[in-house]
């Protein structure tokens, strides 16, 4: 949330919001956010669990991993070795 107020102030949210990265960034980030302030709140009942809201966060990954080839690679290895992993786990 800090970040996204930053980049707010420092480009002005005129600015911010032409991006369709800093859009998503922002959706991404604020929407879990509103789910936790409704679900503390109790004041309206959605009609299913606020936690679908956290789950949105992890999105920014996929961002970051679309755009950096060496971590897009980086994650491929790690996936590919989570098998090994769960073997030797199982020790």
């Amino acid at each position: 949330g800090c970040e996204v107020l930053m980049k707010i102030i420092a480009f002005k949210p005129r600015i911010y919001f032409q991006d369709p990265w800093n859009v998503f960034d922002f959706a991404t980030v604020m929407l879990p956010m509103l789910g936790i302030i409704i679900k503390e709140s109790n004041a309206v009942e959605l009609g299913f669990d606020t936690t679908i809201l956290r789950i949105l966060r992890i999105a920014r990954l996929f961002r970051l991993i679309k755009s950096l080839r060496q971590l897009r690679n980086l994650f491929q290895t790690l996936l590919s070795s989570l098998p090994s992993l769960v073997n030797v786990g199982a020790l």
